[in-house]
């Protein structure tokens, strides 16, 4: 509601001036200002944006990196695992000593 009031002002200001540059300055910047507005929220649009790709790239190396972790305790602990569960670890048909890689 503002930005219509502050619209109707700044077209009355331009409609009751007389000289046509006063008019065109006046228009230019106020076009200038809402595309500095724009630029301004379309910047912190697509801040917000990196920095939840960021968060999630992180989140899931951190995730990546503590299932490697379990996984390489588990390969380490082979000798006292059953052979159920020592096949199912080489499952994907990568030998035991390959499978970290």
């Amino acid at each position: 509601m503002n930005r219509i009031k502050d619209l109707n002002q700044i077209l009355s200001m331009v409609y009751h001036c007389d000289d046509i540059m006063i008019r065109i300055h006046i228009v230019a910047t106020k076009i200038q200002s809402a595309f500095r507005n724009y630029q301004a929220r379309l910047r912190l649009t697509n801040e917000a944006a990196w920095k939840i790709h960021e968060k999630l790239d992180y989140s899931s190396e951190q995730t990546e990196a503590k299932l490697r972790n379990i996984f390489e305790k588990l390969l380490k602990a082979s000798d006292i695992l059953s052979s159920s569960v020592k096949k199912s670890l080489q499952k994907p048909g990568l030998p035991l000593d390959n499978a970290l890689l």
